[in-house]
């Protein structure tokens, strides 16, 4: 065993360790930690996480996993900076190292809950989002790496440092891509990595840098500072001589992949039936949703209707309907999907009819009373400027809503800070947030609406893996959120649920049997069960043979 210089097989660096809910009775000079932020979990999500210090036995460094990882800060290496808005990643030159290398590093490890995180890149979709500045840089050999994705054995690639430049590297070549020759020290950025159908593709500041193709497995991310130098490299040998990250937000999230992926059975009944009279609709009936099990909520795309459908023995039928106008009282809203919550009745429209060829991605409400007539919309959030453009027919097609209560309790992440979602963060926004699917991607966008204007925050986006998503069901007896495409993908639907903060492909089914190929646009399920079984109802856009609704089942518990 060699001996590294500048290492004993004693801790040779000073720290403040505090464990649990202990304080320490000396800080760094001039530090202080906010009470609401005393660790570096306060502020970053690290459920999945473990952290690798430089402190410890030689080549045997520290390691903090769950749930010590959650009530643990070691300053100056892993701690909350003084503002709350970041963790600082610190490495000092003459820092304990792993026995697999010979630079220190204050890292964290990709875990998948108790277990270490290990993915491939042919199957599915992996991504992680690093909002950091790189703040300080060591003597002499002035590198440091700021994220990465290693593979079984050694890096892949990773957000490397040298004095002013940054690079994206691939494998050994360290200076595969020159992101910028500019860098300056304290400057913000966002790396991403997104890793699928065994590409790699590296961001910078939403900017794709680098796109190779590369097959491996055993894979997981890495986030902090790992030092590209040590007391051989580099001079003073001392715990002053070192370098630093400050990540700001860390998001990771896996999707398996839908498409192309063998499908299981639909798990109800193979059976379906129509549920509706012949042309009850016509063509262009779109979104579904239950808003109790007696109301049906449907809406037409062209002309922009929507109706209240009641049960007529194994049929829905109208007992309203509404031409659907903007708040002013113009236009004929395409209105897509629908959702019924406690706010009101909520509906995704990609466009204007009246004006068809520009894109107009909007959410609208509405509150419908006794009666058929026109309605006006009493909330209007246009979506258009934080979407990606898309044709104005492949708009806004899907929308549901989750509670916050469901959220918070599984871990959901708000990608936009990096941290658990606090609904607190969001006053006026209700009691959950808005499911909005994009047709011309197949991607969800999770946002908080200021219900009492027309603001809104976009929370978090992810891939429902097919090529289109039509509609979206949250069934909170399962906790599924639904992902339905149309006769695009053969009638297939997905459900997602909450896996390491974010939602992520758990199942893929084929339609039903005793189903056709059809154009169906709406999914909902029916919110109580009869005999162990509870009702599933689509809809057909193009009203084939005459019928726009089709009705099957599933089982009540969760498949």
């Amino acid at each position: 065993m060699t001996v590294k210089r500048g290492v004993t097989a004693a801790v040779v660096l000073s720290a403040v360790v505090v464990l649990g809910g202990g304080a320490a009775a000396a800080a760094m000079p001039g530090r202080t930690t906010a009470a609401a932020c005393a660790y570096p979990a306060d502020v970053l999500d690290l459920h999945n996480w473990y952290e690798g210090l430089p402190i410890g036995d030689a080549e045997n460094p520290k390691n903090v996993k769950q749930p010590e990882l959650a009530t643990y800060r070691a300053d100056p290496w892993f701690t909350a900076t003084p503002d709350c808005s970041g963790v600082q990643f610190r490495a000092a030159v003459n820092g304990v190292t792993t026995s697999g290398s010979s630079y220190p590093r204050s890292e964290l490890r990709e875990t998948d809950g108790s277990e270490n995180a290990s993915w491939s890149s042919t199957s599915g979709t992996h991504t992680m989002v690093v909002k950091e500045a790189i703040t300080h840089l060591p003597e002499g050999k002035n590198q440091v790496v700021a994220g990465q994705i290693h593979g079984s054995d050694d890096d892949l690639t990773v957000f490397r440092l040298e004095g002013s430049k940054l690079y994206v590297t691939k494998g050994d070549d360290s200076h595969y891509k020159l992101i910028t020759g500019d860098y300056r020290l304290g400057t913000v950025f966002e790396a991403k990595y997104v890793v699928s159908g065994g590409k790699v593709q590296a961001y910078y500041n939403g900017v794709l840098q680098a796109s190779f193709s590369q097959k491996f497995s055993g894979a997981y991310f890495k986030a902090g500072a790992y030092t590209q130098a040590n007391c051989d490299k580099s001079s003073p040998c001392s715990a002053g001589n070192y370098g630093e990250v400050v990540v700001h937000g860390l998001t990771v999230t896996h999707a398996a992949a839908a498409r192309g992926e063998a499908a299981t059975a639909w798990p109800g009944s193979a059976s379906v039936r129509t549920a509706d009279d012949a042309n009850a609709f016509g063509e262009n009936l779109s979104g579904l949703s239950f808003g109790s099990p007696d109301v049906l909520w449907a809406v037409k795309n062209g002309p922009g209707t929507l109706y209240r459908l009641v049960p007529d023995g194994p049929k829905w039928t109208p007992a309203a309907d509404w031409a659907l106008h903007y708040g002013d009282g113009s236009g004929d809203a395409d209105a897509e999907g629908v959702v019924a919550t406690p706010d009101g009745i909520f509906a995704a429209t990609e466009r204007d009819n009246d004006d068809k060829d520009k894109s107009k991605q909007e959410i609208l409400r509405f509150d419908p009373g006794a009666g058929s007539g026109a309605l006006d919309a009493t909330g209007q959030w246009d979506l258009t400027p934080d979407l990606p453009k898309s044709d104005p027919n492949t708009g806004i097609e899907a929308i549901s809503w989750v509670p916050d209560s469901f959220l918070t309790a599984h871990g959901f992440t708000d990608q936009k800070t990096g941290k658990a979602y606090d609904p607190a963060s969001y006053p006026g926004h209700g009691s959950g947030l808005y499911f909005a699917g994009l047709e011309s991607n197949g991607t969800v966008y999770a946002y908080a609406l200021d219900l009492n204007g027309r603001g809104y925050t976009r929370v978090a986006s992810f891939k429902t893996g097919f090529p289109a998503v039509m509609d979206l069901e949250f069934e909170p007896e399962t906790g599924h959120l639904w992902a339905a495409c149309d006769d695009t993908c053969k009638g297939q639907t997905a459900t997602l649920d909450i896996r390491q903060g974010a939602f992520a492909v758990s199942a893929v089914y084929n339609r039903p049997n005793g189903m056709a190929n059809y154009n169906n646009e709406g999914f909902a399920i029916a919110p109580q069960c009869a005999g162990g079984r509870k009702a599933v109802l689509w809809s057909d856009d193009g009203n084939d043979d005459d019928h726009a609704l089709r009705s099957g089942d599933l089982p009540c518990t969760a498949p």
